[in-house]
């Protein structure tokens, strides 16, 4: 389950970049350049998605949108999300809490994304749920996946094995059987 956010992106009337999140009313910002304009986006995607979760708000699901671009909050805030999300019509916060054998307090600062649990109490947290933990990275922008597929092209191209070569024999050679053959 991954948690990211269409945003859509709009040459501004007069100059610059606006982006706004469809599913997400609150949530627009602006930049003068395009890439300023994603950047901006990531910052109030996080900020949105934290005051809802403080707030005790809806965090919709996630819409595909038409010319929209994904957008991935930070990684604490996915991982709030995605124990509230598992634990939803699972387990309640005192049962995850007995289950992980610790305090209702300290299961519930597992959805506070100001929380930053290491990968061992992920883990935990997943088994308890009956999930399991994975883990992925994902190219910032095309520059960076461009740079990946080449380093892992060559990378692949250096364990391949030699090329075998056909060696043609003139026919006035005599070869001589291998014994081991």
């Amino acid at each position: 389950m991954k948690i990211a956010y269409q945003a859509i992106v709009e040459r501004g009337e007069v100059s610059g970049f606006f982006v706004y999140f469809p599913d997400l009313k609150e949530a627009f910002s602006e930049g003068t350049t395009e890439t300023e304009a994603m950047f901006n986006a990531e910052e109030v995607l996080n900020l949105t998605l934290e005051g809802r979760i403080e707030e005790g708000m809806e965090i919709p699901e996630p819409q595909q949108h038409e010319r929209g671009v994904w957008v991935y909050p930070s990684a604490q805030i996915q991982a709030a999300l995605l124990i509230r999300k598992a634990r939803e019509g699972n387990k309640t916060l005192a049962e995850l809490a007995r289950a992980l054998d610790t305090s209702w307090p300290s299961a519930q600062q597992l959805e506070n994304p100001r929380n930053s649990p290491n990968l061992k109490r992920l883990d935990l947290v997943a088994a308890a749920l009956g999930k399991k933990l994975v883990l992925s990275l994902d190219c910032r922008d095309e520059s960076s996946c461009h740079a990946i597929d080449q380093v892992s092209l060559k990378k692949a191209e250096a364990d391949l094995p030699p090329p075998v070569r056909k060696i043609r024999v003139p026919a006035h050679v005599k070869l001589k059987e291998r014994k081991d053959a």
